[in-house]
């Protein structure tokens, strides 16, 4: 029995002892949206790394996982309430197994960002860490919850790059291409895009990803407010216009359409690039151009519709601005 919403950055227990994901602020009414993380391998656990292996293993072992949702126009993976034995919220609490080094940096970390944010951020802790099974060379995934909370310490993250406190990158990790290897973009693509991002760096030299969520009652959708219809893959070139969302998870940008490669009905008045997940998160700056490759959507309201870019379910996927090389110069903030 679930006694709070779960929300992006948390993990759940299941019934089988597997863990997973929790994707998102809104679920569907009895469900919780939720990605298999780590599976149960005799002893221990297996990670999966990548999408299309997280729904390969919902397909073949549980299949009354996945259920097509009208609200989002696609067949999601959203976890029965019956079927949930416990909901992992982040903390700062570190547990016992966490190697020694790891939790030292990691405890360093949020002080540093405490002390420029404040210590009314609600700041905790992610990832293998918050679940016990980090190993010695784990980077530090770190979760913040509410709009002026999150902006707060993207405004610590810009203080602490700028002093030097944390480095960008500027060569992936493995472990980081590992992660993302569900994408057809190159390891160089990345390394362009991650290295302007202040989410994402070292700290004392292990790497950290951070993400910002929203609360749910700053969240811009509802549940069943809305119905996507999907129209296809399409592949345009936008110039940013809002990036208010853009640096959140879920995150959304506002754009106006330059110009597009395919004559999918719609195409043309996209207005906005949306989706769920934290690697697509500060890939766009008000007044950017960025090419986007996704599903178009048609979003359905009470009273009108309009047209959307969701991003980040295939490998052909991506948000890529095009202007990096312009702002390499920059990368260090």
């Amino acid at each position: 029995m679930l006694e709070e919403s779960p929300m992006e950055g948390g993990f759940i227990l299941d019934e089988h002892g597997d863990i997973y994901a929790v994707k998102g602020l809104v679920h569907p009414p009895g469900r919780v949206v939720a990605v298999p993380k780590y599976v149960r391998s005799g002893a221990g656990y297996v990670k999966l790394e990548g999408f299309q292996e997280m729904m390969d293993f919902m397909r073949q072992r549980r299949p009354g996982y996945l259920v097509y949702d009208e609200y989002a126009g696609q067949t999601i993976p959203a976890i029965p309430a019956y079927a949930v034995r416990r909901y992992i919220r982040p903390s700062t609490e570190i547990p016992s197994s966490v190697p020694r080094g790891l939790a030292r940096d990691a405890r360093r970390f949020i002080l540093a960002i405490t002390d420029y944010a404040g210590s009314h951020v609600e700041l905790g802790l992610s990832g293998s860490i918050l679940l016990g099974l980090a190993d010695a060379g784990s980077d530090m995934d770190l979760v913040v919850y509410g709009v002026e909370e999150s902006r707060a310490v993207l405004r610590a993250l810009l203080e602490m790059r700028s002093r030097g406190e944390t480095k960008p990158i500027n060569s992936p990790p493995p472990r980081l291409l590992s992660s993302r290897r569900d994408t057809l973009l190159t390891a160089e693509d990345w390394r362009k895009h991650e290295r302007r991002k202040l989410l994402t760096g070292y700290f004392n030299g292990r790497l950290y990803t951070m993400k910002l969520v929203p609360k749910l009652g700053e969240y811009w959708e509802r549940y069943g407010d809305r119905r996507c219809i999907s129209l296809g893959v399409a592949v345009g070139l936008f110039r940013v216009l809002d990036d208010a969302f853009g640096v959140f998870t879920p995150n959304r940008l506002g754009v106006e359409v330059l110009s597009a490669s395919s004559r999918l009905s719609g195409l043309w008045n996209v207005r906005e690039v949306i989706s769920m997940r934290s690697r697509f998160a500060e890939m766009g700056r008000r007044g950017e151009t960025i090419k986007v490759c996704g599903r178009l959507e048609k979003v359905i309201l009470p009273n009108t519709h309009y047209y959307r870019i969701f991003v980040g379910n295939e490998p052909h996927d991506y948000i890529l601005p095009q202007n990096t090389e312009r702002d390499d110069k920059h990368a260090n903030h």
